[in-house]
């Protein structure tokens, strides 16, 4: 019986562990670790013998060259998918996959609560202070306890611009803080996550007067006071933003 090599290739961006170190334990697997400052006469002829893209979701990460595109696909006759190793699709031109009959995948979810923790600890960190309190602290100026100002967030108001994976995760957190959440995403409808759903159309430069929101709660006029954050990948936001004034 004869062995069927599937070959990959990844363009090492130096993060461990990665798809390349899983790839090469399994049975069957040829990958080629490429890097983007390489001269294309070392990448391509490695490139265009590939069954499998594993690439980045991040597009200002990669050169125009190696973005999966249909020129890019034309030089490649036996690409038979792209994995993207994130969420999005940013680097992917899926109409030009569609076209050439290339599978198209992503790892949607695989790092949702890593980014909604990273992101939680940061307006964490916002409220109460704790990058420059810590550096005033650190300089001597222990007196500033009794009049620094910080924030509680129980009570206040955040806005999910996206409720994927990310800002799901992220709005199961925020409640727990006690925040109200608000979201808007073009392609979700409300549920039962305790989130009222604003309209795209809103003025969100007026964030302080009452608006009207629905939710899985019904209709209600509400008085926000609020923190914004975005959970959409950058062409998703791009396309959610043109509707929005903020």
């Amino acid at each position: 019986m004869t062995n069927i090599i599937r070959r990959a290739f990844w363009f090492d961006d130096n993060k461990r562990p990665n798809v390349a170190d899983v790839l090469e334990k399994a049975a069957g697997f040829e990958v080629d670790r490429l890097r983007f400052d390489d001269p294309e006469a070392i990448n391509w002829p490695k490139i265009t013998r590939a069954h499998a893209y594993c690439i980045t979701s991040a597009r200002d990460e990669v050169p125009d060259q190696y973005k999966c595109n249909a020129a890019l696909l034309a030089r490649c006759p036996d690409l038979l998918m792209v994995s993207t190793t994130g969420a999005g699709y940013d680097t992917v031109d899926l109409s030009a996959c569609t076209a050439a009959g290339i599978l198209a995948v992503n790892q949607a979810g695989a790092n949702a609560d890593a980014v909604a923790e990273h992101a939680m600890a940061l307006l964490l960190a916002h409220a109460k202070r704790v990058v420059d309190l810590d550096r005033i602290m650190r300089d001597g100026g222990w007196s500033i306890r009794n009049s620094a100002s910080t924030w509680e967030l129980s009570g206040r108001t955040i806005l999910l611009v996206g409720l994927g994976r990310v800002g799901r995760a992220m709005a199961r957190r925020c409640l727990g803080f006690d925040l109200r959440v608000l979201a808007v995403d073009p392609a979700t409808g409300p549920e039962a996550l305790g989130v009222f759903f604003v309209d795209s159309g809103s003025d969100f430069q007026t964030m302080d007067d009452s608006m009207a929101l629905y939710g899985d709660t019904g209709a209600a006029a509400i008085s926000v006071s609020a923190f914004c954050m975005c959970c959409m990948c950058a062409a998703a936001y791009s396309r959610c933003r043109s509707r929005m004034r903020m």
